[in-house]
């Protein structure tokens, strides 16, 4: 009744009045606490059951063993009681209850006609990220957070700090409420964030979601973090809409722009762990075609095949992807069917896989994953047109190596490098493109926003 009164109260002084009778009530809630506390009562018993052992009369002297056996119990109870006191003191002192935090104390606006916790209409957060935790606490999250827990074949959890607050925020929503956090740009990207996405397309009918570079300039100019805006409705029906934009860089304010673009729906384009990051209709359609094709990239694997070689971190504009390797230390490979080693090379060093890695990978590191489950429609690309593929494959690597540099290092096994740029070669690239368009199903309109996609950050002098 108290703590309705006080959510209905529209007079201050009343509202004083009850805030000042909370408070004691707070203070005389923590000193029962010290009263009823089962630490005295253990303290107690040990404390007895010390007396009795040091009062102890033997009729017959002690043997070693049993002398060593009672001292060693002396000493366990003594070390027992020294804890219990302590922990006792302190919290006869208060300093236990310092930060302690009580819903009914603290916000009882929340609170239903009997004082029990309904939750907020709103939880808006910049939660902290790359917290780290002892082996001990991320055991507590995973028995505790859904969002951490692993279920093999299903999702995969983190205990990531950010993606905890997060999950703690569902949980302190209301039956119909409104979450928005900012995030690392990661809580779209990774195996890791399944369990999350899964928890919250299992409650909030409907998510938004805006992405946002740290390149050409920061979008935050204290932060220097690619991050997404997460704003969601949380009602306990499944996911209908997911609002997504495309990752947004910034030369200028374009926040107006941002809120405009939230209007396409991405859903049906989640993979795992992965929220696509498209902003226009051309996007969605083709994401469309891509997916009705049935061979994907990892269906062209061969423990016996040659090599394609990629690297999994620094491509921030350009996929360096080669039939050789490159001596970098970011380097790794897989092995295809012999017949199409360069066409693969050639299909994901084009600009429609940039454009597929940029919306599924984190924009600086390149997954195996995010390789696996690029479609390549290897039965429609006639051996004709696999020539003329291999020749500009051929050609773009001739002229990524023409314009390579070699530069000076200090690794414990080399003292040079060799740094490409293959932005030089983006008319090449382009050509890529065009000779794989038919197989991929792609008009001329879809092509030139594939060719065109983030042209002003990929053709600039920046090496």
């Amino acid at each position: 009744m108290l703590f309705r009164t006080y959510r209905e109260s529209r007079n201050h002084e009343e509202k004083r009045a009850l805030e000042k009778l909370m408070a004691d009530i707070r203070k005389d809630f923590r000193s029962e606490l010290g009263a009823n506390n089962p630490k005295e009562k253990s303290l107690a018993r040990l404390s007895g059951e010390l007396h009795d052992l040091l009062s102890q009369n033997h009729l017959f002297e002690q043997t070693a063993r049993e002398k060593k056996a009672r001292e060693q119990k002396r000493k366990k109870l003594e070390a027992e009681i020294s804890r219990l006191s302590a922990e006792i003191k302190e919290m006869q002192s208060g300093r236990m209850y310092h930060n302690a935090f009580e819903w009914k104390f603290e916000f009882p606006e929340v609170l239903s006609d009997e004082g029990d916790f309904v939750g907020f209409d709103m939880v808006i957060g910049n939660p902290p990220y790359g917290v780290s935790f002892t082996a001990q606490e991320k055991e507590f999250f995973r028995e505790n957070y859904e969002s951490a827990r692993t279920v093999k074949d299903m999702q995969k959890g983190s205990t990531d700090s950010f993606s905890l607050f997060m999950d703690k925020g569902l949980q302190l929503c209301s039956t119909n409420a409104i979450l928005s956090y900012i995030v690392p740009l990661s809580f779209v990207s990774g195996e890791s964030m399944s369990a999350l996405h899964n928890m919250m397309f299992r409650t909030c009918e409907t998510i938004r979601v805006s992405t946002y570079s740290n390149r050409p300039q920061k979008i935050f100019e204290n932060a220097d973090q690619r991050t997404a805006i997460v704003i969601c409705h949380k009602n306990g029906r499944p996911t209908q809409n997911l609002y997504t934009t495309k990752v947004n860089k910034r030369y200028e304010d374009l926040a107006a722009d941002v809120i405009k673009h939230l209007q396409h729906d991405g859903y049906p384009w989640v993979k795992y762990g992965r929220i696509p990051k498209v902003g226009s209709e051309i996007e969605i359609g083709i994401l469309q075609k891509l997916f009705a094709i049935k061979t994907g990239l990892s269906d062209l694997f061969d423990e016996k095949g040659l090599p394609v070689y990629y690297r999994i971190a620094g491509g921030r504009y350009y996929n360096i992807i080669t039939n050789f390797s490159t001596n970098s230390t970011q380097e790794k490979f897989f092995l295809v069917k012999k017949n199409y080693q360069n066409l693969i090379g050639a299909v994901l060093s084009s600009n429609l896989y940039y454009w597929f890695s940029h919306i599924y990978s984190d924009n600086l590191h390149l997954k195996s994953y995010e390789l696996e489950i690029f479609p390549v429609p290897a039965e429609k690309f006639t051996a004709k047109q696999i020539k003329t593929i291999d020749r500009l494959y051929k050609d773009y690597l001739a002229d990524l190596h023409k314009n390579s540099k070699v530069k000076k290092a200090d690794y414990a096994n080399t003292d040079s490098y060799r740094e490409y740029y293959a932005r030089h070669s983006k008319q090449l690239i382009d050509k890529i493109d065009l000779a794989v368009q038919k197989a991929y199903g792609l008009t001329d309109e879809e092509i030139r926003f594939i060719i065109n996609y983030d042209l002003e950050f990929r053709t600039d002098n920046e090496e």
